[in-house]
């Protein structure tokens, strides 16, 4: 009888073991395929560009390179609230935006056509929330939106969410031209299930 109980035990823990290692499998091979995909939306002019928050090393750039291409006339800054590293220039500590915005500036974007706005939360979906707020005040109607390979789809769907009846068209260019690493992909595939239950249901904003 203890022979029997130890062979059923055998044979459960065997099947545990083959149905984790099929579950990491397969989240690996869904992480490799999401890394070689990319929103494409055709580029035209458009009402403003927005510069999300995050890995500005790529965005910054990219954001002004559409600017300078004629694109907008104006960048839309989100913040995330991190403070970043020393400025010689102002003697303080700069926030990640006013780093971006001084970027921006040094890469032949005018001061005066950056507009940096608040922070309230960090987050992708706070940062869609305040600049459909600033939307709706400024008129905007098109923008384009500036971030990762990697974190395209769930900015994309972020502002799907909250612009349905807002008449805003939505366009969307990746600071990345190689495709994401399988690490990044995995990680942001994590974060775009949890937003998806968190705010996929929820009808008003």
């Amino acid at each position: 009888m203890k022979d029997r109980i130890r062979a059923i035990s055998a044979f459960f823990s065997q099947k545990k073991l083959q149905g984790a290692v099929l579950l990491l499998a397969s989240f690996y091979l869904l992480s490799a395929l999401y890394s070689l995909y990319q929103p494409y939306t055709p580029l035209k002019k458009a009402d403003a560009i927005v510069l999300l928050a995050g890995n500005q090393l790529w965005r910054g750039p990219a954001a002004a390179f559409l600017y300078n291409c004629g694109y907008a006339d104006r960048v839309i800054l989100t913040s995330d609230g991190v403070l970043g590293g020393w400025s010689t220039k102002y003697r303080k500590n700069l926030y990640q935006v006013d780093r971006a915005e001084e970027d921006l500036v040094a890469f032949g974007v005018p001061r005066e056509n950056i507009v940096k706005l608040p922070f309230h939360k960090s987050g992708t979906f706070y940062d869609a929330l305040a600049v459909r707020l600033y939307a709706r005040e400024h008129g905007v109607k098109s923008m384009i939106l500036v971030s990762s390979n990697y974190h395209l789809c769930r900015a994309l769907w972020c502002f799907r969410r909250l612009f349905p009846k807002e008449g805003v068209e939505l366009m969307v260019y990746s600071a990345d031209s190689s495709p994401a690493g399988i690490s990044a992909s995995a990680v942001e595939l994590c974060k775009f299930a949890a937003y998806m239950v968190m705010y996929g249901y929820r009808e008003t904003f």
